[in-house]
């Protein structure tokens, strides 16, 4: 039912029409022959690029579509299904890479951005700041605020970016240089900047600047004054350094007699403990106290009576001898001393000392001193 032109139709792509010819030219009758013309008509090209909607991917843009040339816009230009890597915003930044990102993975970095203090080009101009450079290769920069980008990098704030040895928090050296960037030179402990060296308890780091030996340990000196090898030089008794831990000679009767032998530098202490029991008196014996080998005068030696540092009387020193004579009436040489007024010696500290201005000493034996403690 219906006339013939109801079976013409239409698409979005084109139309078709569907011609009969019959017999009597009317809409019966006998059917000679029939056709269908289809017409196709391309489609719409709404963005006016040449390519219908039929194989444009966009046709509302009109830089796109097949084998264009890929521009710079983060769309598919060519239509091959891909946007070009470098037109995708990988850090969120704002910016491609083809649009002068020159690292789309750090949102910190892009054209025209702030530097901060992170070792990187953050303004993409080429260049990294030179307060940003580690030029001494010792993982630190010389800008402050510092950023951990994450490049190896430990931190800002290097005061001097020639020399890897310094920068914040590196060790001090006792070199008056201030290798920590705390502002102040040398401000570490002592022994921690200078090398160890030998029986040293003490380090002293001087304003020359050099190190130097404040203290050694126990029964050792520095004769030589040089830090290098540090207090080399031992006691030959082990004598104590102080009245506190001072060596015991021992009891002093009748004929007994002992040698001790020791070196120092200046300021250096040897100390020892002598006992001469009265229980005999009076007798013929002495007790004596004699630096029997002295080279170059350079020893001396004092009398204590208590670890206290209390002088044994007029007698305490400084002395070369001492020769306490038991009577009275006996003449009195140098470095003697009678009963009368001084107390017996029943128990004596010795400290034996260097003569400030004497010639250096070494730690050769030529240069010990002997002490004889006698009683005879």
């Amino acid at each position: 039912e219906g006339a013939l032109s109801d079976l013409d139709g239409t698409t979005a792509v084109g139309f078709w029409t569907l011609d009969i010819n019959d017999q009597d030219g009317g809409d019966t009758g006998t059917l000679n022959s029939w056709s269908v013309d289809v017409t196709f008509d391309g489609g719409q090209d709404n963005d006016f690029d040449g390519v219908t909607n039929c194989f444009d991917c966009d046709d509302n843009n009109g830089f796109t579509a097949p084998l264009n040339v890929e521009i710079c816009d983060s769309n598919d230009n060519d239509c091959d299904g891909d946007i070009p890597v470098d037109e995708i915003d990988d850090d969120a930044d704002g910016e491609t890479e083809c649009e002068g990102d020159c690292d789309d993975t750090n949102p910190s970095s892009y054209t025209g951005a702030p530097e901060i203090c992170d070792g990187l080009d953050n303004n993409c101009d080429g260049v990294v700041p030179a307060n940003e450079q580690d030029g001494d290769l010792d993982n630190f920069i010389v800008c402050n605020s510092f950023v951990d980008a994450g490049i190896g990098l430990l931190g800002g704030g290097d005061c001097n970016n020639t020399v890897d040895t310094i920068y914040p928090g590196a060790p001090e050296v006792c070199d008056n240089i201030d290798q920590s960037c705390s502002s102040t030179a040398d401000d570490d402990v002592d022994e921690d900047m200078c090398p160890v060296t030998a029986e040293v308890a003490a380090t002293d780091c001087l304003a020359t600047p050099e190190c130097a030996v404040e203290t050694c340990n126990t029964f050792f000196h520095d004769i030589n004054g040089d830090y290098g090898d540090g207090c080399e030089c031992a006691d030959d008794q082990q004598f104590g350094d102080s009245a506190g831990n001072a060596i015991s000679v021992g009891v002093m009767n009748d004929g007994d007699s002992v040698i001790l032998t020791g070196k120092l530098p200046v300021g250096g202490e040897d100390w020892a403990i002598v006992s001469f029991p009265d229980g005999t008196r009076p007798g013929i014996s002495t007790p004596s106290i004699v630096l029997s080998n002295n080279p170059d005068d350079a020893y001396q030696f004092e009398l204590f009576t208590d670890t206290a540092g209390t002088p044994y009387g007029a007698c305490s020193g400084p002395l070369t001898e001492f020769d306490f004579v038991d009577d009275a009436s006996a003449a009195s040489g140098p470095g003697e001393y009678s009963l009368n007024g001084t107390d017996w010696p029943t128990t004596l500290y010795v400290k034996v000392t260097r003569n400030d201005g004497n010639p250096a000493p070494d730690c050769t034996a030529t240069y010990a001193y002997q002490l004889t403690v006698s009683r005879l």
